[in-house]
């Protein structure tokens, strides 16, 4: 089993999210608000982005962004204007190796 960490708990997160834990992969959810974190593993769906989709059992949701850089493949699912401040954030927090695979859509506006 693979540890597959999800950057970004939009609708399209949360998504690839489901279907990688849905794949057989360990799966945490990062959010940047504490709050939606909270929420995403209270109630085991994204009211803010996905109603009315349950989560996938065993997703957990952080607002850690070390927490989030542990696994050895992470998935870049931020809108793509915001793709280049959380890259810096993670930066100091990858291990060498790791993997990241954009999936953000849109085009930078800066």
């Amino acid at each position: 089993m693979t540890t597959l960490n999800v950057i970004g708990a939009g609708a399209w997160g949360t998504a690839l999210a489901i279907t990688a834990r849905k794949a057989g992969n360990d799966v945490l959810l990062w959010t940047r608000q504490p709050e939606h974190a909270d929420q995403l593993n209270s109630d085991q769906t994204n009211n803010k982005y996905l109603k009315n989709v349950p989560l996938a059992p065993g997703i957990i949701a952080t607002a850690d962004i070390a927490r989030a850089a542990e696994a050895k493949v992470l998935l870049m699912v931020v809108p793509a204007q915001h793709l280049r401040e959380i890259l810096f954030r993670l930066k100091p927090e990858l291990e060498p190796g790791t993997v990241l695979i954009i999936c953000a859509k849109g085009i930078e506006q800066d």
